[in-house]
């Protein structure tokens, strides 16, 4: 009897807390919400071209306003996977060692969002990585959000997700970013700060990653950058150490989530 009691009481609060949602407090009318259908034939085009993996909520009404054709992982779960309800469609298989990070994190970016300049509240990134479990598999996924429409107020009205396969290991790396500005989450302090600088590619790291994926073998980079092939894996080396990645195909994946290009 207790132990139900208090599954229902945590449930209702990580409920409470989980709602991204923006407080909206100015009417939408139907106009606005028929001009919408614009955005999402523009989103239709752009799935086309990329075979991208992506959702849009509608915060006004806290429900999912439009999905792709084809969800990466939620389209092949099953019944028995879905644990909780939200109008994120990923919340049901979030691992529940995650979920309060998550929790923290999105209180975190909403007072961060707060803060923001009117141009910086529509340019900007929010990426964060989380396992989903799936038929008894824990599956890492990386989470792309930015705004699509704000209220007159600043207020958030449409956000935008796109969601990959991950290469991270574990439930780390929460970044948001725009032009001339990257802050990344401090799990310890529950907030974001200045991007670390020494997350800062150099020329050389830029060179080789942008070499390496249009699919250049170390010689091939060593040659066309007038290196040594020691040389060339010295780099790798530091810069496998600096993103805390152990392959090329990581740092290539790590450095385009996180726009350190």
């Amino acid at each position: 009897m207790f132990g139900i009691t208090i599954k229902i009481i945590v449930t209702a609060k990580y409920m409470e807390k989980q709602m991204f949602i923006s407080n909206i407090s100015e009417p939408i009318s139907k106009e606005e919400y028929a001009n919408t259908n614009m955005l999402f034939e523009a989103l239709n085009a752009t799935v086309r071209l990329t075979n991208s993996s992506m959702f849009v909520v509608d915060f006004a009404k806290n429900k999912m306003a439009y999905r792709t054709d084809n969800l990466i992982f939620v389209d092949e779960a099953t019944p028995r996977d879905i644990q909780r309800k939200s109008q994120n469609p990923y919340w049901s298989l979030i691992v529940e060692d995650d979920l309060a990070v998550l929790l923290d994190t999105r209180v975190a970016y909403l007072e961060f969002f707060k803060s923001f300049k009117a141009k910086q509240k529509l340019n900007h990134t929010f990426v964060i990585n989380y396992r989903i479990r799936l038929r008894g598999r824990d599956h890492m996924i990386t989470q792309k959000f930015t705004p699509l429409k704000l209220r007159p107020n600043g207020d958030l009205w449409l956000g935008l997700f796109c969601v990959t396969t991950s290469t991270h290991k574990a439930c780390e790396h929460f970044a948001v970013f725009g032009d001339n500005f990257k802050y990344t989450y401090d799990f310890e302090k529950k907030a974001f700060l200045p991007f670390c600088e020494n997350m800062e590619l150099t020329m050389m790291e830029k060179a080789i990653l942008m070499l390496a994926a249009k699919g250049s073998t170390t010689e091939q980079i060593a040659d066309n950058l007038c290196r040594s092939v020691n040389t060339i894996k010295t780099h790798k080396s530091r810069l496998f150490a600096k993103l805390r990645v152990s392959s090329t195909s990581e740092a290539i994946t790590f450095v385009q989530n996180y726009n350190l290009y």
